[in-house]
This record gives C-alpha cells, structure tokens and sequence, in this order.
C-alpha cells in the first residue's frame, strides 16, 4: 500500500513539475510594426518584444512576402536597453504588399519559441 502511494506522489509531483515547465515559456508580448498593422512606409527594422530576455546571437527572424520568399533575413540584435526585445535591421525597405515575419527564438531559460506574425506594408 505503501509503495503504490509512493508511485502515486511521485507520479503527481513529475505531473506538476511538466506543468510548471511548460508554462515558463517565452511569450511574444509586441511587435513593431504590429500584426495585422497597415504601414504608410516600409519599414527599416522589424522589432520583437518577448516577455523575458531572449539569446539573440542563436535566435532567427525571416521576412516573406506572404506566400512567397523570403526578402530579409539574418542574425538578429538585442536592444542594448532591453534584453527582450529582438531586431532585425531591413538592409533594403520591402515592396508594399503582406508579409510574415517568421521567428525561432531562445529565451534565456533555453526554451525555444517560434512563430509568425503578418504586418501589412501600404507604400505610397
């Protein structure tokens, strides 16, 4: 009788200890320019808030057209004042038209995140 409460609280405690885990991921918090915003011109960086510090230098962002390829890529940066916040500077401004910003992330914790987000640039 023993042993099977033993396995039962061992069991319930593996149970709250996954629990816990899972819910110390990253989470997007913002973004600039923000999904589903229309832009009066193209932007020249695309910037993630997370609510905890991300590890920029093993961290990814892509820009594609939606449903097409890829137009910005690369490493991204931490802002130097804020250790959440992930950028990705635009070498060359995006043709007006939908986008998906695709993101693959490490919090600081090792948790990995991804995700996207469709920003709307409106160029006149």
């Amino acid at each position: 009788m023993i042993d099977r409460r033993a396995h039962a609280a061992a069991l319930w405690l593996g149970l709250v200890s996954l629990t816990s885990t899972a819910q110390a991921h990253s989470h997007l918090r913002a973004s600039v320019p923000a999904a589903g915003a229309r832009v009066a011109s193209a932007p020249t960086e695309i910037r993630l808030q997370f609510d905890e510090s991300i590890a920029a230098p093993i961290s990814h962002l892509s820009v594609e057209r939606s449903g097409g390829p890829a137009v910005a890529a690369g490493a991204v940066v931490c802002d130097p004042n804020d250790h959440t916040a992930l950028v990705l500077r635009l070498a060359e401004p995006v043709p007006a038209g939908a986008y998906k910003v695709n993101f693959r992330v490490i919090s600081a914790d090792t948790h990995k995140v991804k995700g996207s987000l469709l920003p709307r640039a409106t160029v006149s």
